[in-house]
């Protein structure tokens, strides 16, 4: 396995904790789940919640539990489209100066020629 894959693997779970964590600190409401949809209506009316779609268009699941989404905060919604959008940007930005510094390709003839002198040489002897 390569160093790349160990670190793109490693990166996915502390990643998505926080991402998450962006969510819980944005407002995020987690889907809840009714036995039908009148109970549905009651928790959202309690809460003071939105469903995405109206709860007479939802279908049970085959255990006759109703999965209801959320409508969400506008914040969250930002927090989506930054992590997805505007994050990339950042991290962009951030690349381009780091590579500003790698140098490798402007000695890159003058290393070769060293390698090969030092490759000819070893044969030599």
């Amino acid at each position: 396995m390569s160093i790349y894959n160990i670190i793109a693997v490693a990166m996915v779970g502390i990643m998505t904790g926080v991402f998450n964590w962006l969510l819980a600190g944005a407002g995020y409401i987690a889907p809840i789940t009714a036995q039908s949809t009148e109970a549905a209506a009651s928790t959202l009316a309690a809460n003071g919640w939105t469903a995405q779609v109206a709860l007479e268009s939802l279908k049970p699941a085959a255990d006759g539990v109703l999965t209801v989404a959320m409508q969400q905060p506008t914040s969250v919604n930002w927090v989506i489209s930054f992590a997805f959008v505007g994050l990339e940007v950042f991290t962009g930005i951030i690349l381009v100066v780091i590579l500003k510094f790698l140098n490798v390709e402007k000695n890159i003839a003058r290393e070769q020629a060293e390698i090969k002198a030092r490759h000819e040489g070893g044969e030599a002897q």
